[in-house]
């Protein structure tokens, strides 16, 4: 059986793409490396070599990296004009780095370029020891410019309709990107099916009345937290981090309308945003 599919290319029309001027940076280290330092310097010190340079310079490599291990949680760092990302990968093999930074010239004119583990380190000097100590152990570092594409409020032509990125690309800061492409496939054959093959178009047209508010909160707020995540030290950081403190962006309150949210439940759309 051959299929023959024609794309009507005016859905993606004026398409506009608005630099950000910063970078991600992205790399993986092997906690198994990690894991061994930490036994090799651990068997420096049972044997009894407190009295030598080494077991100080391995505690004190140790007590930066340890905790790297001993966590699955994902960390957030927020600091002026940047922040940095890390979580457990891989059942925890792998630890993912996620960094955004201030673009150059050049990374904003190739929009990617090679990277090194040195310019990883380079760009949060003055942290916390601890992103240091672990973002020296990184490997296979990739650097790329962001872009903030400007939301598409029609993602239906007729019996063509958009999915994911191509109609709702979003920056990472919400780490939604992917999960709202999921949600736009689950909506997508609740829809079909309940509307049936005979009316295809108006279960488009209730997948895209959905779907597009709820994805479109979700553009909004992760372009929002560039802003939110790279404040410089003063009242609108304290605000910040009081909230944090006081609350959590990711408490149940905070989060249930995001992940209890049942994308194959065709009752409404996202609630409203609130302040």
């Amino acid at each position: 059986m051959r299929l023959s599919v024609r794309l009507n290319f005016s859905l993606v029309a004026g398409v506009t793409l608005v630099s950000l001027a910063i970078a991600l940076y992205q790399a993986q280290i092997e906690t198994r490396g990690l894991k061994r330092d930490l036994e090799h310097q651990a068997a420096l010190l049972a044997d009894g070599l407190e009295k030598s340079a080494a077991p100080l310079v391995a505690s004190q490599s140790g007590r930066q990296l340890k905790w790297l291990v001993d966590r699955f949680q994902s960390t957030i760092w927020y600091g002026p004009d940047r922040h940095l990302v890390h979580y457990m990968i891989r059942g925890g093999e792998y630890l993912n780095v996620v960094a955004i930074v201030p673009s150059t010239g050049e990374v904003e004119q190739r929009w990617t370029v090679p990277a090194t583990t040195q310019d990883l380190v380079d760009a949060f000097a003055g942290w916390d020891d601890r992103a240091a100590a672990m973002l020296s152990k990184a490997e296979d570092v990739s650097c790329w410019a962001m872009y903030y594409r400007l939301r598409d409020p029609i993602w239906l032509d007729g019996r063509v309709a958009l999915l994911g990125d191509a109609c709702h690309a979003m920056l990472p800061f919400m780490a939604q990107g992917a999960a709202q492409s999921i949600e736009d496939g689950a909506t997508l054959a609740a829809c079909l099916r309940e509307r049936g093959a005979s009316d295809v178009a108006s279960a488009l047209l209730r997948y895209e009345a959905l779907r597009l508010p709820r994805a479109t909160r979700l553009q909004e707020m992760s372009r929002a937290n560039k802003t939110r995540f790279h404040l410089h030290d003063g009242p609108a950081q304290q605000a910040r981090d009081a909230q944090m403190a006081e609350r959590g962006d990711r408490s149940i309150p905070a989060i249930r309308w995001l992940y209890a949210h049942d994308a194959s439940a065709l009752g409404s759309a996202a609630p409203p945003a609130t302040s």
